[in-house]
């Protein structure tokens, strides 16, 4: 049962005189010391106008001296007042803190927005535990590797793990250039016809994991995907594409990456793909895609769309796309790879989720 504020017009006399004395209280903690500094402003108005005066006469001084004593006697009185408000705002924050910002809550939603930027954090959780979430929230992200604004850290000195397959490697030589320019090492491991569905052939989830492990790797770029629209087998078993069977190990592919990735504390930047021009494999890019960012959100990895960079949208192709005011060819005769002008467009994109120190 949700309790009420006492009726004034038929209360008693004593609970109208309870309700006065509380609004008072709040008059003076809340709204004196906002009297306070507008009386400060004129004050120091008024005795900035006496001193530019280019004559001190005798009623001057009086005034000025009247106007020091009204700033002793009451102004003073006011500040301790407003101090004492302050003060007890803090301790009010504190014990609100303590009440609804437990630990284990905190992280709870610093870690669900640091796996995830788009995580939407309770209005009211938010609002009273501001401070200890954006503590939390920072820590766990300087942990990843991430700025505050969740971007990948990089600084003179450190090394990137390029992974992919013929798609990376024209943006792959434009992004070490650019780190190159920076200090920082890149490792272009990438290698066409390669993906996950066929690790016989080529185990990209064993070759990041031992780059991880193994050497000193300050972040994980990956793009893949263009060569995985086949039937996938485990053992015996063979998994038509596309089918949940397929999705369900495929995900756990790119799921291994990113866990690994983060149990290490290595940013992991996962491109998604953009629409193509071929029948074999348009179909399956947004459920791919979908898989990507799922599995790469999850574990504080940072998903990167590109089919907007490089057309319209995961489902439109088109060839090429007018950038400020000037049509540029973007994609390849083959309607799946990019021209220089792509390979630039997609290191732009990849650029902007890294912050160099």
């Amino acid at each position: 049962m949700h309790s009420k504020l006492p009726d004034v017009s038929t209360g008693s006399v004593g609970q109208r005189r309870q309700l006065i004395i509380v609004l008072l209280i709040l008059f003076g903690f809340v709204y004196l010391p906002r009297l306070v500094r507008l009386e400060n402003y004129l004050l120091v108005t008024t005795k900035r106008s006496l001193s530019f005066s280019p004559a001190i006469l005798p009623w001057k001084s009086q005034l000025e001296k009247l106007l020091s004593r009204f700033e002793g006697d009451v102004l003073l009185p006011f500040n301790r007042l407003q101090s004492i408000s302050t003060s007890v705002t803090v301790k009010i924050n504190q014990k609100l803190e303590s009440l609804h910002c437990s630990p284990p809550i905190t992280l709870r939603f610093a870690r669900a927005r640091a796996l995830n930027p788009e995580f939407v954090v309770p209005v009211d959780f938010k609002r009273i535990c501001q401070a200890p979430f954006s503590r939390e929230a920072k820590r766990l992200l300087k942990l990843s590797g991430l700025t505050a604004d969740g971007r990948v850290l990089l600084q003179t000195g450190d090394r990137v793990f390029i992974a992919g397959d013929s798609l990376m490697q024209g943006p792959a030589t434009e992004l070490s250039k650019r780190f190159r320019d920076r200090g920082i090492y890149a490792i272009d491991a990438s290698r066409v016809s390669t993906g996950l569905a066929y690790p016989q052939f080529f185990d990209w989830v064993s070759k990041i994991k031992d780059a991880i492990s193994k050497g000193r790797v300050d972040a994980v770029i990956v793009f893949l995907g263009a060569n995985d629209t086949f039937d996938m087998y485990e053992g015996p078993n063979v998994f038509a594409v596309g089918t949940p069977a397929w999705q369900r190990l495929y995900l756990s592919r790119v799921e291994q990456i990113a866990e690994f990735s983060k149990q290490h504390n290595v940013p992991l930047i996962w491109l998604g793909m953009p629409a193509m021009n071929r029948s074999d494999i348009q179909p399956f890019i947004p459920m791919m895609n979908r898989l990507y960012k799922s599995a790469v959100q999850r574990h504080a990895g940072i998903y990167v769309p590109t089919d907007r960079t490089l057309g319209e949208t995961e489902n439109s192709y088109i060839s090429s796309k007018v950038i400020k005011g000037k049509r540029f060819v973007l994609r390849a005769d083959d309607g799946v790879h990019f021209t220089p002008i792509g390979w630039t467009l997609v290191a732009d994109t990849v650029s902007q989720k890294i912050s160099f120190r």
